[in-house]
């Protein structure tokens, strides 16, 4: 019982291949009203064979308060941010300065980017402590310290965090980093750490970043990974992983107070394609069951090593719910 002018953000996962201008511009034409338009980001992507788009969709049933445009930006373009209701989504943001340059500078291309956010926060009224998820899309791991400092003047509390996932993908040229963000315009952001399974992306410190985070009625988990309970290592093999992505999952919803029936989508991170379906089948018999149709977005991705052990599912999920 939606329609197109209920969608508050379009995710455009795009093959290498793509023109993702004449892309955009083609999804201009169903979102006529520049007041009424969704933000946007897109991803370039490893997407299967003979594919060379996929679209994932947030939306909401809350009225289209504001579509915020940046100065300078054309009207004939998607919004930087949308608030719906409650709701508020920023589009992914680059580093680029107020003139549109784009600094060969990595740092400077960081610190432009988290301007760019805190300006479109106080544009569309909300806070830093509203964020409850963010993505960092960066070419490379590398750049990491630098968005850290960033994020870090922004979030200087390690218990007072949106949770974070930071994906490596290529990025137009002289891009180093892409950041976005959803969440809250009234809630206040609340965290969650679990047993077992922990994200150190700040200085490698354990629960330096939350496992999830909640504003308003929106819940939010970061990349949730395999860690085994019993060994606290992280095994080799996918079906453990995805199992022990699954119970952290499961432990997270009961320490919220919620069950599954609440999850609304669930990105799954794969390394390796090959293991998409045996992870999406499983994550929707063994996490969803019969309580919840959400669907399972299989990405392949390449995930980050810990220690000696590779990453090789990440799950991640979309609650909303009236806490």
């Amino acid at each position: 019982n939606l329609n197109l002018g209920n969608v508050a953000h379009l995710k455009f996962w795009v093959s290498e291949a793509l023109d993702t201008d004449a892309l955009v511009r083609s999804w201009l034409v169903e979102f006529p009203d520049p007041t009424c338009r969704p933000s946007v980001s897109v991803v370039s992507s490893d997407l299967p064979e003979g594919r060379a788009l996929e679209v994932t969709v947030v939306a909401s049933r809350g009225p289209s308060v504001a579509c915020i445009y940046e100065e300078g930006v054309a009207a004939d373009s998607f919004p930087s941010a949308v608030v719906r209701g409650d709701f508020f989504t920023i589009s992914a943001l680059s580093g680029a300065d107020p003139t549109g340059e784009i600094s060969e500078d990595s740092t400077a291309q960081a610190r432009h980017a988290f301007v760019r956010l805190r300006s479109l926060l106080d544009m569309a009224g909300a806070e830093p402590s509203g964020i409850a998820h963010m993505y960092v899309w960066y070419r490379d791991h590398g750049e990491r310290e630098r968005v850290n400092e960033c994020f870090l003047e922004m979030f200087p509390l390690p218990a007072d965090r949106p949770c974070r996932h930071s994906v490596v993908r290529r990025l137009p040229d002289g891009e180093v980093i892409q950041v976005e963000a959803m969440g809250s315009v009234s809630g206040r952001r609340a965290t969650y750490a679990i047993h077992g399974v922990w994200h150190s992306g700040i200085n490698r410190v354990h629960n330096s970043l939350p496992i999830a985070a909640k504003a308003g009625p929106y819940l939010f988990t970061s990349g949730t990974y395999g860690r085994n309970l019993e060994t606290s290592e992280i095994d080799d093999e996918v079906d453990l992983q995805t199992k022990y992505a699954i119970i952290h999952t499961k432990s997270l919803l009961k320490s919220a107070g919620v069950t599954p029936a609440a999850i609304g989508h669930i990105y799954a991170w794969v390394r390796d394609a090959a293991d998409g379906e045996y992870v999406r089948s499983t994550v929707i018999a063994e996490l969803l069951g019969s309580e919840s149709s959400a669907p399972v977005h299989v990405v392949k991705t390449g995930l980050p090593r810990i220690v000696a052990t590779t990453n090789i599912i990440q799950l991640e999920a979309f609650i909303n719910h009236p806490f």
